[in-house]
């Protein structure tokens, strides 16, 4: 399985770049068709706040979210909290999330996709999972 992180979901949807926009589209159907297509809640709770926050209209996003919700089957428990706030305690617990995203796709995964250069490039770091900055 593949996890996508949040942010490849918002260009997924919102045009905000057209070459992250058509990379977001080509990697997230190529991942649905091969049935690699994984994402937590923790992912749909954060789109939701980001396409909040850019306004977009309330039809696209419960379009977009009754898509995403079904493959919205990775859980946080408490092994993976513990592990994601152990990668946070390495590079600083404003990152907790991004350290959750990488401790679910460590144990249900075998990648972790992102636009978010900054961050992921301090958790590859200490993680040995495949993580893929777009």
């Amino acid at each position: 399985m593949i996890y996508f992180d949040t942010d490849v979901l918002v260009h997924f949807v919102v045009t905000q770049d057209d070459v992250k926009h058509a990379r977001a589209k080509k990697m997230i159907i190529g991942a649905v068709q091969n049935s690699k297509f994984s994402l937590s809640m923790l992912s749909l709770q954060e789109w939701l706040f980001v396409m909040a926050k850019l306004s977009v209209p309330s039809e696209t996003i419960e379009k977009n979210y009754s898509v995403f919700k079904q493959f919205a089957t990775l859980s946080i428990d408490t092994e993976i909290f513990e592990r994601g706030y152990n990668l946070a305690s390495q590079i600083g617990f404003r990152h907790i999330n991004d350290c959750l995203h990488t401790a679910i796709a460590e144990k249900q995964c075998s990648e972790l996709i992102t636009y978010n250069q900054n961050d992921f490039k301090k958790i590859k770091k200490i993680s040995t999972l495949k993580i893929t900055i777009l």
